[in-house]
């Protein structure tokens, strides 16, 4: 883990809180599978929508490929860190921005009705727009 570019390895079983706003990432550099509880105070429907979808992408082998962030990536990219609330920082936050011109909107709020209903389908679910 890291805060504010501040490395923190966590052991099994250790915690830490994360406060709003606090620039951070998650990274598992180990071959072992990594469980991650996460806990929001308060609740937020739309994050845990994304944790669904991510789950889902993961099951079927697609989630690897988010990371690569290829053209055909991109605007599944842009629904998880919507979803997720993220605010990216630096020259990532420029960047993101300003592939996002190029993306077809009513593309992307479609693929995001797809995944909600796909993954998040019986679950508590918001109108999002």
């Amino acid at each position: 883990m890291e805060y504010w570019q501040k490395k923190m390895v966590l052991e099994s079983g250790d915690k830490t809180t994360v406060n709003k706003r606090e620039l951070h990432k998650f990274k598992n550099e180990s071959d072992k599978a990594v469980t991650l509880l996460v806990t929001l105070e308060p609740g937020y429907v739309t994050f845990e929508h994304n944790i669904n979808i991510m789950r889902g992408l993961q099951d079927e082998g697609v989630l690897e490929q988010l990371s690569k962030m290829t053209p055909k990536m991109v605007p599944l990219g842009m629904i998880m860190t919507e979803l997720s609330n993220t605010k990216l920082v630096g020259m990532a936050g420029v960047m993101f921005k300003v592939i996002s011109l190029f993306y077809n909107k009513k593309k992307i709020a479609k693929r995001k009705k797809e995944l909600l209903e796909k993954y998040c389908s019986g679950k508590t679910k918001m109108n999002i727009h």
